[in-house]
């Protein structure tokens, strides 16, 4: 084995998307792409110079590797049809175990990477967090030398601390997102450009690079500034939903300072 692999991708959504380019750049061949989708198995199989199917059954059965990257309530469906393959078959999921392919195929295991993608925007994979699982210390080196040939950044993790990772994305990554949201709607609401938020988030992200996000914390909550943070919920009056998440999540500060 030369260290370059076969693979075939299955899923063409955001995570395969970015897995895909970042294997051709170390050097892999994607042999063949499905997605329950006709445009997105066409679109990144014309990227790979390979085929697009939507059909599970017309994959080939030998590969070195079988990528399953799809929506983690899809995942249990995909492997129940995938039927007999000769080669390593992993998951990209952080909410769902590796006991997922137990008793379906003698080789596999998890090649997650812990970020978040959007296929519209480039993402360099080098500094990207890989963590892998296998049910044998073979594959584990196998899927090691896989995920060592596009990130630096690779560890070795089980199933159970892989599902709170992931349950931890959920609050640093996708609720923070939403709460910049918000901000959004009421600078867009009252004419105010969105770029003014940048700095500040920028800075927020880089204090917590410093220390514990926790010891990181400023504004009105944390001061106990009752007189501030009732002209905040003034404003907020026509937005009853805006309205009681800034009533609990002051609390939820001030709480958290006090542990």
């Amino acid at each position: 084995m030369s260290g370059k692999y076969t693979i075939v991708m299955v899923g063409a959504g955001n995570v395969a998307t970015h897995l895909t380019y970042a294997l051709i750049k170390a050097g892999h061949r994607i042999v063949a792409v499905f997605s329950a989708s006709e445009k997105s198995a066409g679109m990144l199989a014309e990227k790979t110079g390979t085929s697009g199917t939507t059909n599970l059954d017309t994959l080939p059965v030998k590969a070195d590797f079988f990528i399953i990257a799809v929506r983690d309530n899809a995942l249990e469906q995909v492997i129940s049809n995938l039927g007999e393959r000769n080669g390593m078959v992993v998951h990209t999921t952080g909410s769902v175990g590796m006991e997922v392919f137990k008793g379906k195929f003698k080789s596999y295991g998890v090649l997650y990477p812990f970020q978040t993608f959007r296929k519209e925007q480039e993402m360099e994979m080098g500094q990207v967090p890989f963590l892998i699982e296998s049910n044998s210390e073979k594959g584990l080196l196998k899927v090691r030398k896989l995920a060592e040939s596009i990130s630096s950044n690779v560890i070795d993790f089980n199933s159970e601390q892989r599902r709170y990772l992931h349950l931890t994305a959920a609050f640093a990554c996708n609720f923070t997102n939403y709460l910049v949201s918000v901000a959004e709607s009421i600078l867009k609401e009252h004419h105010i450009d969105r770029s003014l938020l940048l700095p500040l988030v920028e800075e927020t992200f880089r204090k917590i690079r410093v220390g514990p996000a926790k010891d990181m914390q400023t504004g009105p909550a944390i001061r106990g500034d009752t007189s501030t943070m009732k002209k905040h919920l003034d404003l907020l009056e026509n937005y009853t939903d805006w309205q009681k998440l800034y009533s609990y999540m002051s609390e939820l500060i001030q709480k958290n300072d006090k542990l």
